[in-house]
């Protein structure tokens, strides 16, 4: 898999590092007992180190809400997918429960508050590319019941001019990871003042956590 990042993008953001993996031979569950533990152990370790009224100035949570503001998305409305899963978690809320690969890289970027899109690699190409949407570019994400239509503003990741995620916070339909998925094509997403180090880290723990719980290795 290859991403590259459109140039009139790199133009504008020079430091966003974007980071993939592939961890084939998974093997998608509805349920895995050892997972749900390590959901609610993640879950402590939030409550003792966090507080829901300062995670906004978390250095890690703040970089990607002033990535959202510089691209004219308020992220108190739509939040970058790290934050919204932390704060899901510390409104005692826990974590959603779609299948094991699913709630195994929503944990990953819980740990490392880097947001993550992770594709069925049977479903995609193996060449993505990072890009401005167009106005009126329809998008159809995970849950939708139609496709919603873009303004321009919103960064999207595209196979063959495709897209499979808005960039960093949701997921196409199309793409999605299913009990059928064999193969997981995992995209960490960077934002400027994220350095490519943290991005290579977290990349690197998410696809640990999805071979922890979704393969025999």
């Amino acid at each position: 898999m290859v991403v590259s990042i459109h140039p009139d993008l790199q133009v504008l953001f020079e430091d966003i590092y974007i980071k993939e993996r592939k961890v084939e031979g998974v093997i998608v569950q509805e349920h895995s007992s050892a997972l749900e533990k390590f959901k609610t152990n993640t879950i402590l370790e939030l409550k003792e180190g966090h507080h829901l009224d300062e995670l906004k100035n978390d250095r890690m949570i703040r970089a990607y809400r002033d990535f959202y503001w510089s691209i004219e998305i308020d992220p108190t409305k739509i939040r970058p997918a790290a934050e919204a899963l932390i704060r899901r978690a510390l409104k005692g809320g826990g974590f959603p429960k779609i299948n094991t690969a699913v709630d195994a890289y929503n944990i990953a970027s819980v740990i490392t508050k880097v947001p993550f899109a992770a594709f069925d690699a049977a479903k995609v190409g193996d060449n993505f590319l990072l890009r401005r949407a167009e106005e009126g570019e329809e998008f159809l994400g995970i849950g939708m019941d139609e496709p919603m239509t873009l303004d321009g503003n919103e960064i999207l990741l595209v196979d063959k001019d495709e897209p499979i995620a808005i960039f960093p916070y949701r997921d196409a339909d199309r793409s999605k990871i299913t009990m059928d998925t064999k193969d997981v094509y995992i995209v960490g997403c960077g934002a400027p003042g994220v350095d490519e180090d943290v991005i290579e880290d977290a990349i690197r723990e998410c696809a640990r956590c999805v071979r922890r719980f979704c393969t025999n290795e």
